[in-house]
């Protein structure tokens, strides 16, 4: 809950002429956010054609939620300890490998966000990206995290830092799969230091770039505006 049909009921009923959805997704998938847009715009379809979408806003790349990444990785390094010490696995949700044959951005979004989340640790190796939570008989993009992980471990890594990289908020994909499942994995295969970073939450780096996406889009819109009124 709120299921589209009770969203796009609340906006009719408040009279509202635009809707600008704020995924919660930063990075787009058509599983993700496509597949949320699909069933709001269908709801609207059949119920208040005359609202208007705004596109949707993207801040995977915001230098505030970039550093905020950052941070929360350097909050698992503990006093007289060095980063530099843990191989940084970054784990975002797997996708179909299909969805990548149709184009699909995930996946390449995924490692911009590595690649600045790395110039801002001013890291340049020890790290890797990985998937997790694939099921069903699908073939899912690769590599996956478990396996990683089992492949870390052979090659005689001891200290794995993972960081949940697709998700904005601590649950079950994290504070279960990860920080339990994959722990209690990584350590029987001989890593003896695994370590997870939070999740952002409700961290400013993340507010504000909600912020800074919100505000673009307004700004850009208005700008269009006065552009039509002078044409």
């Amino acid at each position: 809950e709120p299921l589209p049909c009770t969203v796009i009921e609340d906006i009719k009923r408040k009279n509202k002429k635009y809707f600008l959805p704020l995924s919660l997704y930063p990075h787009y998938s058509a599983a993700t956010t496509g597949s949320n847009l699909f069933y709001l715009h269908e709801e609207s379809r059949r119920n208040y054609p005359e609202l208007k979408f705004l596109s949707v806003p993207t801040y995977c790349l915001d230098p505030a939620y970039i550093a905020a990444f950052a941070e929360r990785i350097r909050e698992q390094i503990k006093s007289g300890e060095s980063l530099d010490d843990f191989y940084l696995l970054f784990s975002a949700h797997g996708l179909p490998l299909y969805f990548l044959k149709e184009g699909d951005p995930y996946p390449f979004q995924i490692a911009q966000t590595v690649a600045c989340v790395l110039k801002e640790l001013d890291r340049q190796d020890h790290w890797m990206v990985s998937y997790q939570s694939d099921v069903g008989p699908l073939q899912w993009i690769k590599p996956s995290t478990e396996n990683m992980l089992s492949a870390l471990a052979r090659r005689g890594v001891k200290k794995v830092l993972v960081v949940p990289i697709s998700f904005v908020t601590d649950h079950i994909e994290t504070l279960c799969e990860i920080d339990i499942e994959y722990r209690h994995m990584a350590q029987k295969a001989g890593i003896e230091d695994f370590r997870m970073s939070k999740a952002l939450e409700t961290h400013p780096g993340l507010i504000t770039a909600l912020a800074n996406a919100v505000e673009s889009l307004i700004r850009e819109n208005n700008e269009r505006k006065i552009t039509c009124v002078k044409n």
